[in-house]
């Protein structure tokens, strides 16, 4: 495993980088792109995309190529699906052969992997429960050729939901819990029994609170409003999934995303007087919360650590 990488979000608006050298932060940044740049998930004008890329890494002084790719837009595709447990070498055949039943476009477009999540008894077969992770092979190949017109050497390109899920992962206390983690474009929401995904699902946020989010600065008190209620539904739904499918108690939530402290803060209150269960700020990667605004750059640091395999 290489001892530095960098770790790259692709939003929809903007890219967002950390440079880690073990736990130590070497170089951040990030930087806008134009509208249009990204439409519906796809790099329409890659060159933009491209120099944007560049004058991030330059302007920052990012001097590692190592590179571990997030993203997040519509598309990616997650579900979580069921199938009956086989020996390991038939189990990952077993499930590409099926895993059309619960994917909504055509295998033939996506890179298709799964994470193994828990085993469940039906009857007197085993089945085992997995995440989906499905990504168009056009998006893809676009961020492939941006970051190649960067010299970066892609080492992974990975779920941002996933990468959300590890930086709650490395600061959680309970057993099981949830996490609630969203940016300008998307919504993450996933339950951990332990450290095995128990459920997991991604949600476009609707325009007028991505248009917010993206201007920067205090949210406008309708803008939070509607986010707390978006919020706070979206989770409500997940954790009476969840409860349906699972005995054991969901005991905290941790929530963060692109907003200020005390924005975090009042809707995490919301929505834990909507659930029942506390609702918190969780304080990410402490060891270099005084290099920068890790709430911020939580999934940049969480995509460097995989990159490193830490």
């Amino acid at each position: 495993m290489a001892k530095k990488m960098i770790g790259l979000e692709f939003d929809v608006h903007e890219l967002r980088a950390v440079e880690m050298n073990g736990d130590r932060v070497e170089a951040y940044g990030k930087a806008p792109m134009a509208p249009g740049v990204v439409e519906e998930g796809f790099i329409a004008r890659p060159e933009e995309a491209g120099r944007a890329l560049k004058a991030l890494l330059k302007q920052n002084s990012f001097k590692c190529t190592d590179v571990c790719i997030g993203v997040n837009n519509q598309n990616v595709i997650v579900r979580m699906a069921s199938f009956r447990k086989m020996t390991p070498e038939k189990q990952r055949n077993l499930i590409m052969l099926q895993a059309q039943e619960f994917i909504p476009l055509p295998l033939a477009e996506l890179q298709l992997d799964y994470v193994p999540c828990q085993t469940r008894m039906n009857g007197q077969e085993e089945f085992l429960n997995v995440l989906l992770v499905g990504a168009r092979k056009k998006m893809l190949q676009e961020i492939m050729h941006v970051a190649s017109s960067a010299k970066l050497l892609i080492h992974d390109i990975d779920a941002g939901l996933l990468a959300a899920g590890r930086a709650a992962l490395a600061a959680s206390r309970a057993e099981v819990f949830g996490v609630l983690q969203f940016e300008s474009g998307t919504l993450n929401i996933l339950i951990y029994n332990g450290e095995t995904i128990a459920f997991a699902r991604s949600v476009q946020m609707a325009p007028g609170i991505r248009q917010e989010i993206i201007r920067g600065g205090a949210l406008t008190e309708m803008c939070l409003t509607s986010l707390k209620e978006v919020l706070a539904a979206e989770m409500t739904s997940s954790v009476n999934y969840y409860r349906m499918q699972n005995d054991k108690p969901l005991e905290e939530v941790y929530l963060y995303g692109m907003a200020s402290e005390d924005e975090l803060q009042r809707i995490a209150t919301h929505v834990g007087g909507q659930i029942g269960v506390n609702v918190s700020v969780p304080r990410l990667y402490q060891h270099v919360a005084s290099m920068l605004p890790v709430q911020i750059y939580a999934g940049c640091i969480s995509l460097a650590k995989k990159g490193m395999g830490v």
